[in-house]
């Protein structure tokens, strides 16, 4: 047909372009395009398709899915374990924020990278240990925050490997809040434990002393009498050392049960378990993209023709 399709409706002459037209005869080039060459963009659609649901089916592999849920436990709930939690991490990872922190915050704070660091390092040991071979690439989780909810997942493509990951991140976090949080109980119990210590050396020093004092020479009279009287004095001396380790064993056991009970924890609401079947690659969706990539292929493709007039019979 000459260059009547490549002229405007004016019959200016100039090239037509889909960038030097309006809207709606765009549009109707596009579907003319379409009409004429539906062939082309069917089989471009299959094609594409068809492609990547091979790559989805003998390429990428497969994808596992491990979740867990945790709630904060103690008083305030999640308020009350943000404001005891500000400022733990190494480096001031929560600088000045105020206690009442949103629950955003309190995600970035168990989504850092000192504890993300920490569980590797720990899984790495744990999969060293149970003969697991170790993945060049750690598969990373996710926390999710639903009032005081907080949900974790994590995907990778061994499921041993994810469902270890996700359960040594409860492990680590647990670990590291009690290692990071102090509080007035755990110094009690620390204080009380050093005393118990002073307190055994001092009845080691004392049985040391009754030893020594018991084979010593008791041949004269007033020498004899003298150690006697030390002996009677170490023994008192012990018993009383005695009793006070007693009491601050008692104490120190106390101080324990308070200071477990201050400790910082999350009731596990649902633990994570080995995931059983794969949850990806989604072929069916991987497909679908695949023939929208065709078809948007297609038309480019014939939009470009056309701008370069190698498609000299589509009319406007």
């Amino acid at each position: 047909m000459g260059k009547s399709g490549y002229s405007t409706a004016a019959g200016s002459g100039k090239d037509e372009s889909l960038s030097d037209v309006p809207g709606s005869i765009q549009f109707q080039i596009l579907l003319k395009l379409l009409k004429k060459y539906y062939k082309f963009v069917v089989a471009s659609m299959g094609l594409f398709g068809f492609t990547a649901a091979l790559i989805s089916i003998f390429v990428l592999p497969p994808e596992y899915l491990a979740t867990a849920s945790m709630m904060p436990k103690g008083k305030g709930g999640a308020e009350g374990l943000m404001g005891r939690l500000a400022g733990i991490l190494p480096g001031g990872a929560l600088g000045g924020m105020p206690i009442n922190m949103e629950m955003e915050q309190l995600q970035e704070l168990l989504n850092s990278r000192y504890l993300a660091n920490r569980v590797q390092m720990a899984l790495k040991k744990k999969l060293a240990t149970e003969g697991i071979r170790i993945p060049k690439k750690l598969p990373r989780f996710q926390i999710r925050v639903v009032g005081q909810v907080f949900s974790l997942s994590t995907r990778g493509p061994e499921p041993q490997v994810v469902y270890l990951m996700l359960q040594t991140y409860l492990d680590q976090l647990q670990l590291h809040l009690n290692e990071s949080s102090i509080s007035q109980s755990r110094r009690m119990a620390e204080f009380i434990n050093d005393r118990i210590g002073e307190v055994k050396e001092s009845l080691d020093s004392l049985e040391k002393k009754l030893m020594a004092l018991r084979v010593s020479d008791h041949t004269e009279t007033e020498k004899g009498r003298s150690i006697e009287s030390e002996v009677m004095r170490t023994k008192r001396d012990y018993a009383v050392e005695a009793k006070v380790l007693e009491s601050l064993s008692q104490q120190h056991e106390l101080a324990q049960i308070e200071a477990k009970r201050d400790d910082i924890q999350f009731i596990v609401l649902d633990p994570p378990v080995i995931p059983d079947s794969p949850v990806g690659p989604r072929k069916a969706v991987n497909t679908f993209l695949g023939m929208l990539a065709g078809f948007v292929f297609a038309m480019l493709t014939l939009t470009v023709l056309r701008r370069f007039k190698r498609l000299h019979w589509i009319e406007v």
